[in-house]
């Protein structure tokens, strides 16, 4: 009985020891302009990183950014896209491992695999022993010695002892750095929780003061119309016959402007209202026809992803995306690209939905959409804030939080750059 006591005390090693795989790591995360966030970066496996938490969080995202229809004016030509040209590769990752942390991982690894070894050869010393106990009886027929005769006259017996306490020792390194190393994955999954939340917030702010802005700019052309049509009219307002004419020419005007809308609107509907003798796809469609299908396709695929229907969202998806292509528009091609990830992260598939916002980047970034930002991170200048987020999002799902980490700063970045243009 007292030689199987390690064997049987060695087997809440092998959980701790488990549990000591969660590689974590800690690194500060500064947020500039928005407060400091102090977290975790690490390369966790999928099933770490992906928790209740985080996978509803990804989901309602993904649910709530459903895909507006694309204007006529996002599938102009590629001399009204802004794109930019991509800089050298950023510096190092400070998302690093820290030093007491792998110390803590290495020691809780060592100890259990000590621990496993010496109980494995005091099991075994303990079977050698008992078994030479009988056999000295039957040959001599003298009772045999106790244990603690045959331990005082071995070497492993003498250093019995000691293993048992180094044993315990590491035995209770491992449930330490284990139990230390599940409370920071604990904590790490709440920072990305948090992290993934603010970028969406910070995304909607933008994407509400644009529409402000723009309102602005409206009522603030309105005001100037109303104004200098109310100082005509003041004018004039001596001259009865004056008046009259500036209503008539006003009354034109609206009609003009009314018949041009019209006409503009009937040559939209001709097969070749654009570039009438340009064709494509070999001369099956005119220019004016793939734009056409193209803003079909768009339309169609954010219904479905508003009615909740991701697949055929994606189908149409990937119908505008080789429009897109067929046509050379830049930005048509981004547009498609972000919505096709959008309707893949419903479906689950977030390796492929990352591919898909990487293409995006790169096209976004003034490259060819062969995903060459793959393992590079954003570059420096990356301006577009909303789709450096959106892949840091798509990082953070596939359990790649360094890389995560990275386009987070480049959205940062490109949020801190926009505030001091304004």
């Amino acid at each position: 009985g007292m030689i199987a006591m390690p064997a049987v005390r060695v087997r809440p090693a092998r959980s701790h020891v488990c549990s000591s795989r969660s590689r974590v790591s800690h690194s500060g995360f500064n947020v500039s302009g928005f407060g400091n966030v102090s977290g975790f970066y690490s390369r966790h496996s999928r099933g770490d990183l992906v928790s209740g938490k985080i996978a509803s969080s990804a989901s309602s995202s993904a649910s709530s950014s459903s895909s507006s229809p694309l204007t006529r004016e996002s599938l102009g030509d590629d001399d009204q896209d802004q794109t930019q040209q991509s800089s050298s590769n950023p510096s190092p990752s400070p998302y690093t491992d820290d030093a007491d942390e792998r110390i803590l991982r290495w020691t809780a690894r060592i100890g259990g695999v000590a621990a496993i070894g010496a109980a494995g050869a005091l099991a075994t010393e303990g079977r050698k022993l008992k078994s030479e106990r009988v056999a000295t009886a039957q040959a001599t027929g003298k009772a045999p010695p106790t244990v603690k005769e045959y331990y005082a006259n071995t070497a492993l017996g003498r250093l019995a002892p000691p293993l048992l306490v180094l044993q315990t020792v590491l035995l209770v390194g491992s449930i330490v750095g284990g139990s230390i190393a599940s409370r920071r994955r604990v904590r790490l999954e709440k920072l990305v929780h948090s992290v993934k939340e603010l970028n969406k917030e910070l995304r909607t702010n933008n994407a509400a003061s644009q529409v402000v802005k723009q309102d602005e700019s409206n009522q603030n052309a309105y005001a100037a119309l109303a104004s200098a049509e109310v100082d005509a009219a003041v004018a004039a307002q001596d001259d009865e016959d004056a008046i009259l004419g500036l209503a008539e020419a006003q009354r034109k005007r609206v009609e003009a402007a009314e018949q041009l809308r019209s006409t503009l609107e009937r040559s939209l509907q001709q097969p070749a209202a654009a570039h009438p003798t340009e064709r494509v796809d070999d001369g099956v469609n005119s220019v004016a026809d793939a734009r056409r299908k193209l803003r079909a396709a768009m339309e169609r695929a954010g219904e479905c992803l508003s009615a909740g229907e991701p697949a055929a969202a994606l189908e149409s998806y990937e119908t505008a995306m080789s429009l897109a292509a067929t046509l050379g528009s830049r930005r048509a091609s981004v547009a498609t690209a972000r919505g096709a990830a959008r309707a893949l992260t419903e479906l689950g598939q977030h390796n492929t939905a990352l591919k898909r916002l990487l293409m995006a980047a790169d096209l976004s970034a003034g490259g060819d959409g062969t995903c060459a930002l793959v393992g590079k991170g954003p570059p420096m200048d990356f301006t577009h804030d909303d789709l450096a987020g959106e892949v840091g999002d798509a990082f953070a799902e596939v359990g790649e939080l360094e890389s995560a980490g990275l386009w987070y700063d480049a959205s940062l970045r490109a949020m801190r750059s926009i505030d001091l243009d304004d």
